[in-house]
């Protein structure tokens, strides 16, 4: 599932390639954060970095690659001599990893951000150039390559995670504020009707996982997969329950296969800016394959997005519960 038209990865191979940015030495890995397969080049890049990737469907492809993979480096301990930062969707999160990537840097070594020109690579430079200088930059490809030389004391580190009420939540996460209104409309219909083995795919931080724990005490089980590794993470802060299991998993492609007699779930229709409702879709076809005979769906979407047909497709019975705020309430039984 690597993200489409990402021009900035073209853009940083070719920063190297051309001598602009300086190659790694003596078996040394430099450290790439938000890390993601790079253009085919002469260059063996999965000898040149120690990826963190805590995205799922990427994580698994830098693995396929050969990429040395975690979902969290230690820069800390390693102190590379060059970290590169690619960008996520949350400005917050880029400046969180910018802040990582200068604090465990080794003193004169080098920091990168590279990012689509669309991607507000501009308002963060000016943010980086607030507290160090720009030592070059490179554009090419609708894309901008930046990068500063690690000089000084470290940079105040930012918070990494907030409390929402009651919740956990961390930068770049679905819905970092807070539950959003579609999952709060679909909370609304948990009852005691909800019973048995269940699972929650796309669990985020937990939400919806927690308020089914709350509304029915006839689940025996309550099984959390999640693509966003922090996300999971947080999770495990928010259900704090003996029935509850935590698995980071791609349900696009690894999709568990139960048995359940309840699936629950808010899919997410898009990996970047634009909508991908056929990942809703697919969603929907994992949980119809993870679902016995009499087996129930409940799930809730933009009201827009197209899942009658495929939900039709795969499940004898669909119901729309409701439709409120923008988003529709559905629940299928196989």
């Amino acid at each position: 599932m690597a993200a489409k038209n990402q021009n900035f990865l073209d853009a940083l191979a070719l920063a190297f390639e051309r001598g602009e940015l300086p190659l790694s030495k003596n078996d040394e890995r430099y450290a790439m954060l938000e890390a993601q397969v790079l253009p085919r080049s002469d260059i063996e890049w999965q000898n040149m970095f120690e990826c963190e990737q805590g995205f799922r469907p990427l994580s698994v492809e830098l693995t396929k690659k050969n990429y040395q993979t975690t979902h969290q480096v230690d820069l800390s301990s390693s102190s590379p001599n060059g970290v590169v930062v690619l960008p996520s969707r949350s400005r917050v999160l880029n400046e969180i990893n910018i802040t990582r990537g200068w604090n465990g840097l080794r003193e004169g070594g080098f920091l990168v951000f590279a990012a689509d020109n669309k991607a507000g690579v501009k308002s963060l430079r000016k943010w980086v150039s607030s507290k160090a200088e720009i030592s070059g930059d490179f554009s090419k490809h609708h894309a901008v390559v930046f990068w500063v030389l690690k000089k000084g004391e470290n940079w105040p580190p930012h918070i990494e995670q907030t409390e929402t009420g009651k919740y956990q939540i961390g930068p770049g996460m679905f819905s970092a504020d807070g539950p959003d209104a579609g999952s709060v409309l679909l909370a609304s219909y948990f009852d005691q009707r909800i019973r048995g083995k269940v699972a929650d795919f796309g669990a985020g931080w937990g939400y919806l996982a927690g308020e089914l724990l709350e509304k029915s005490d006839r689940i025996d089980s309550i099984d959390l997969h999640e693509a966003n590794w922090s996300a999971l993470e947080a999770a495990k802060q928010n259900v704090k329950s003996d029935i509850a299991t935590f698995h980071w998993t791609d349900i696009v492609t690894e999709a568990p296969r139960g048995p359940f007699d309840w699936i629950v779930m808010n899919p997410p229709f898009h990996t970047n800016r634009a909508a991908e409702p056929e990942i809703g879709s697919k969603f929907i076809e994992a949980a119809a394959k993870a679902l016995p005979q009499g087996g129930r769906l409940l799930m809730v979407a933009n009201r827009n997005l197209p899942y009658e047909r495929t939900l039709s497709g795969v499940f004898r019975k669909v119901a729309q519960l409701a439709d409120s705020g923008g988003f529709k309430v559905i629940e299928a039984m196989r």
